[in-house]
């Protein structure tokens, strides 16, 4: 365990989530995070162990946008809320950047000049440092920004996925990044890649993507990007689940093209009630953003898991797997209800519209608001394993329990062929239970985790561990997720914050 010079605390009112991230080639480990003024702090634990604290500055501007100075970076009570998440990564030459902090403002942005070098943090913006706001690519962009989450590419290029818009009238941006030139440009011009609205008025037609963050595979082609997502409308339900892979962010392709003859690509910007894209319609509600959970199979397929509610109105967990080879001609998307009796004719075409019994055999009815499905499909001994947590009423606890499924070759069927509690080996004691100075609030232990990554003798983590494949666990407690901007009582949390706590644990 390690932490911070001063015992750095973390504000504690509501639950944002934070960022961490390890330079591989310097043994840096670096901590972004919101502290108990809740303003946003980026540390550095350097291979010797000492640390390195900063206050990321944004411009100060007056009524007419003129830059009049600078600003640290702090949220306001009920002015903000869980929505203002951070995001950081490293890129091909070790620059740290970092993105975050907004929720439908224009883009926050900062990178170091010098790699390894902490103090170097500066906002970066094609115009910083002139009389206006300044903007990566085009200000239009990048005006309404939230949820900017970086992510790499097999070769580890380095690419910057956001929404500008509202809610359920938002477009969904690629950026990626030159170290060469040190600029950001875009993967799609000045076009969207998900087209939400033409206007940021919402209206009865208008819809805001939720796409997941593009996830590289390598595969026998050379690799491909991958994406799903859901359209959420104005009146805060989601729909249309869908699927498109890509092999440069430019040119996308649904389930049933190849690699190797992709034919034509799919017509962008991706917009709602796209036939080529659509997995599964959702057409009984509850589709849940921030939920939806893309992997692969043993043969290297997608499995896309997510929550949703069949024909009864009853949530259930739920597997899309195409048929066929992976990304084959003769792909067709199979939509499993994990929780229902194995029978192919009910759980081929999708949701069986007749009665069926359920592996909950009634003992609970689930809802969007009990389950929790945070993590893809993981392979284990010729399974495929889909964890979730659960809360359960009777013992008045959130269990955390998995569903070890069938992989039946290529019929894309895939049966939950049992719901058992998750036997994997939990985190520490010391990350996941209260600490007993702040026991008496409502709050709740929480973490961000690193990329896993090999430690090295030079890591500054001893040698216990050296060559073993690691993530870095951040932890602290805060209170629930705010999505209003209303805050709890501040009788409800610390006013001097929760300790920051570094630790490194096993990847796998």
């Amino acid at each position: 365990m390690s932490t911070p010079d001063g015992d750095a605390t973390v504000g504690a009112a509501i639950t944002i989530a934070q960022a961490v991230a390890h330079d591989a080639e310097r043994g840096i480990d670096y901590l972004a995070y919101f502290d108990a003024s809740f303003t946003l702090t980026v540390s550095a634990r350097s291979a010797d162990g000492s640390w390195t604290t900063v206050h990321p500055r944004q411009p100060l501007s007056d009524a007419s946008g003129t830059q009049v100075g600078w600003r640290r970076v702090t949220l306001p009570e009920n002015a903000s809320d869980s929505h203002e998440e951070l995001s950081l990564a490293l890129d091909s030459r070790g620059a740290l950047h970092l993105a975050g902090a907004v929720h439908n403002q224009p883009m926050l942005y900062w990178r170091v000049s010098s790699p390894g070098d902490l103090g170097s943090l500066e906002f970066r913006t094609e115009l910083a440092g002139t009389a206006k706001w300044g903007f990566l690519v085009a200000f239009g962009l990048e005006n309404t920004v939230s949820y900017p989450r970086f992510f790499t590419g097999g070769d580890g290029s380095l690419h910057l996925i956001f929404r500008n818009g509202m809610t359920s009238a938002g477009n969904e941006y690629i950026y990626n990044y030159d170290p060469a030139t040190t600029t950001w440009s875009s993967a799609t011009g000045l076009a969207p890649l998900w087209n939400g609205a033409e206007s940021f008025t919402a209206s009865p037609s208008a819809f805001g993507p939720y796409p997941t963050t593009p996830s590289w595979r390598d595969d026998a082609d050379g690799g491909a990007y991958h994406v799903a997502w859901v359209w959420r409308g104005n009146d805060a339900r989601n729909s249309g689940l869908s699927y498109a892979w890509s092999r440069d962010l430019v040119s996308w392709f649904p389930v049933d093209r190849t690699p190797a003859n992709p034919g034509a690509p799919l017509t962008l910007p991706f917009q709602p009630a796209q036939p080529a894209t659509l997995v599964d319609p959702g057409s009984f509600g509850g589709l849940v953003n921030g939920q939806i959970q893309l992997g692969f199979d043993y043969s290297n397929r997608i499995v896309i898991t997510y929550p949703r509610n069949n024909a009864r109105g009853e949530t259930k967990l739920y597997a899309a797997r195409p048929s066929g080879p992976a990304n084959g001609p003769a792909s067709v998307w199979r939509v499993s209800d994990l929780t229902a009796t194995a029978n192919l004719s009910q759980n081929v075409t999708g949701d069986p519209t007749e009665s069926y019994v359920s592996s909950w055999s009634g003992a609970q009815t689930l809802t969007s608001n009990t389950m929790w499905h945070t993590e893809p499909v993981s392979l284990e001994d010729g399974r495929l394993v889909v964890r979730y947590a659960c809360a359960n009423p009777a013992r008045g606890t959130v269990e955390s329990r998995m569903f070890r499924a069938s992989d039946t070759g290529t019929s894309g069927v895939t049966f939950g062929r049992e719901d058992v509690f998750d036997t994997r080996p939990a985190l520490a004691r010391e990350i996941t239970e209260r600490d007993p100075a702040t026991i008496r609030y409502s709050l709740a232990t929480r973490t961000a985790a690193s990329d896993p990554f090999v430690l090295r003798g030079t890591d500054g983590w001893g040698q216990d561990h050296f060559g073993e494949r690691v993530r870095l666990v951040m932890r602290w407690e805060a209170g629930p997720f705010v999505a209003d901007n209303v805050w709890p009582a501040r009788s409800s949390y610390p006013a001097e914050g929760t300790l920051l706590r570094l630790f490194l644990v096993a990847a796998d």
